[in-house]
């Protein structure tokens, strides 16, 4: 995705921040640079140090799920479109302490908040020039659970990473078909090595099989 564009930088931050992160655009983003508010929406400041691998925690200021208190993110190192590579990339760039997340210089060389529009824009354009479909803002953090999930991450652990209520996180379930036999075919293996164990634990009692008293 990336163009040698120095502009380009904000917006894959955010597309790659969202994805893996499973952020609602509006979490990161003003809809327009005139609404930017910090108190709503993240700065520079709000990152926590990096762990060792270069993960880092983010606070959301506020959030859908958590109102005025906010909410923490984990933005995790990944071997390919890393969103910690692309973070320091742009922080190098746009980069400072009580500056927006997302922002970016312009050409006059004042400093500009990326909107929601402009970062959804951008992000299409290149969809499109590479031949494919347009996006919503909402595919970011449901493409990255779904990914997470398909790459075998456990399920309450890809929830709480989204902050998913339990209704919404079945109901935005896709791929269920690839999904499920990840977590679930293996049971038939633990059920052939104790038989006995498995259905106890079913009924909650000690299970015997016939014939032993």
């Amino acid at each position: 995705m990336y163009s040698g564009s120095i502009q380009d930088h904000p917006p894959i931050f955010v597309a790659l921040t969202a994805f893996w992160g499973q952020v609602r655009l509006g979490e990161l983003l003003p809809s327009r640079e005139s609404d930017y508010d910090s108190s709503l929406l993240p700065r520079w400041s709000d990152f926590g140090i990096a762990n060792e691998s270069g993960s880092r925690l983010l606070h959301l200021p506020r959030t859908k799920t958590g109102g005025a208190r906010g909410e923490e993110i984990f933005i995790t190192r990944q071997d390919h479109l890393d969103p910690i590579a692309c973070l320091e990339l742009h922080q190098l760039v746009n980069g400072g302490h009580n500056l927006p997340l997302a922002s970016y210089r312009s050409s006059s060389g004042s400093m500009l908040s990326l909107t929601r529009r402009k970062s959804l824009r951008r992000v299409n354009e290149v969809l499109t020039a590479e031949g494919f479909q347009p996006i919503s803002g909402h595919c970011f953090r449901i493409g990255g659970t779904t990914h997470l999930l398909l790459a075998g991450v456990p399920p309450d652990v890809v929830r709480l990473m989204g902050r998913w209520s339990s209704d919404s996180f079945l109901r935005y379930w896709c791929s269920l078909d690839l999904i499920a036999p990840l977590h679930a075919e293996l049971l038939k293996s633990k059920l052939r090595k104790d038989p006995g164990a498995v259905l106890g634990f079913l009924f909650r009692r000690p299970f015997r099989p016939l014939g032993t008293g």
